[in-house]
């Protein structure tokens, strides 16, 4: 009895009610992202007036009136539709979406907060440039916001009823790596063996005609087989990371090896015990189940056990369709939400959460992780000195750890290969996680 009671007194402790003025599965799921996974606490949602003011304990309201003397916050009409109209927002910036006259927030942080994290304008677009962002128009794209409110939105509830106790959280650095391609000359085919010869020497490529031919007939390492050096660097700062390799066949865009070669499957089965083996699913499986399903049975078969995690080929995320097929193919966490463009916040948070499908109006047991920092911004996108690459990782990362947040960085292993453009990256890497962890 003494235990049941001090369970309920504990529970009470971290509960708080909410008025809402009707049922939303849209502020269900914000409430439940900013209090429960954010901050640790329980809540519940009523729109029944009589039992929220006789309620006695820790409460506010979200709507467009106060009731009584409660805490208050001014809700917007985003959380209580159930349509999808991102074409509104598309030259507005966060102040001037969600906008609202309180002492506390000069903006509707909850349905911000909806905003970014279900990527509600990202609806109706293919391949979303992180320009035409709200966060980007906002000047907020290197912050991540809704943890930052999250922390404020504590403060006040803090003040107000002191008897809450708020989750602890730790910073926490993930490590990924991409295999888009595990060895640059290695397990393929005879036929591409030959073309590469030859189109090494029609463009009197000799450099890296040499070094193919060591690699098949000196056995000299593979560039790109770069793995065991990873893994060191893994080890010695106690870190265990995630690889998401491709399984799919190769074609105009994906250049991948023969998979069935023996190389390629001791690779796999020495890299599954000392880190977390994900699918890299490719640029044509996107729109195709039955591709998807067929790499992600590859990859399985390989592993001899199921594959729970994944990131696309090249970010390629379209809403909704890419997390609907992860969703039907049972893929349990998703590491896509990022952008490949540049460094900063894609949903606004540094922190894992929940998926929810705008287009069925509904939470899904999808787990999101976003990444903020991704080595080709500085490849391919962004023309910058080493000096300001620093300057914008180190910045990334104290954001991340301001908040407590989870700082996931994306390499590939082609970038530690030290072959043409990726001189030096080896080093990078290094010092990446020494910053980062």
């Amino acid at each position: 009895m003494f235990l049941y009671t001090l369970i309920l007194i504990l529970i009470f402790l971290n509960f708080i009610l909410i008025f809402i003025p009707q049922s939303s599965s849209r502020a269900e799921y914000v409430f439940s992202i900013l209090l429960k996974i954010l901050l640790g606490l329980n809540f519940e949602l009523t729109h029944d007036k009589n039992y929220f003011n006789n309620f006695v304990g820790p409460k506010f309201s979200y709507t467009k009136n106060k009731l009584n003397n409660e805490l208050f916050f001014t809700s917007t009409d985003l959380l209580f539709e159930n349509e999808i109209n991102s074409e509104q927002f598309s030259k507005l910036t966060i102040n001037t979406a969600f906008t609202i006259d309180h002492p506390l927030f000069n903006i509707d942080i909850f349905a911000a907060s909806f905003f970014l994290l279900t990527r509600y304008e990202e609806y109706g677009h293919r391949n979303f440039a992180h320009q035409k962002s709200i966060l980007f128009r906002s000047h907020l794209l290197q912050q991540p916001v809704v943890n930052q409110w999250a922390v404020q939105l504590e403060t006040i509830l803090q003040q107000n009823f002191p008897e809450l106790k708020f989750q602890k959280r730790n910073y926490q650095f993930i490590p990924t790596i991409d295999v888009d391609r595990a060895f640059a000359f290695k397990a393929r085919n005879a036929f591409k063996t030959i073309g590469g010869f030859a189109k090494d020497f029609l463009k009197r490529n000799f450099f890296e005609m040499k070094k193919r031919f060591a690699v098949l007939f000196q056995n000299v390492k593979d560039p790109f087989d770069v793995f065991d050096e990873l893994e060191n660097v893994h080890e010695q700062n106690n870190l265990r990371a995630k690889y998401f390799f491709h399984c799919g066949n190769y074609n105009g865009v994906d250049k991948n090896i023969d998979l069935q070669n023996a190389n390629f499957k001791t690779l796999i089965n020495r890299l599954q015990t000392t880190a977390d083996i994900g699918l890299h699913p490719s640029v044509k499986s996107n729109n195709n189940f039955d591709l998807l399903e067929n790499e992600r049975n590859v990859l399985e078969n390989l592993l001899q056990k199921k594959v729970n995690d994944s990131r696309q080929h090249f970010i390629q995320l379209h809403f909704p369709n890419t997390y609907q097929c992860l969703i039907e193919l049972d893929i349990k966490n998703d590491f896509t939400m990022g952008y490949v463009t540049t460094v900063g916040f894609r949903a606004g948070i540094c922190n894992s959460f929940y998926w929810y499908d705008l287009e069925n109006e509904t939470t899904t047991d999808l787990i999101v992780h976003p990444f903020c920092w991704i080595e080709t911004v500085f490849q391919e996108f962004q023309t910058v000195t080493d000096e300001e690459m620093w300057r914008q990782t180190k910045q990334i990362i104290n954001a991340v750890k301001h908040v407590d947040g989870e700082f996931c960085g994306v390499w590939h292993n082609h970038s530690l290969s030290e072959l043409y453009e990726f001189k030096g990256w080896k080093n990078k890497y290094e010092q990446f996680v020494k910053l980062a962890k």
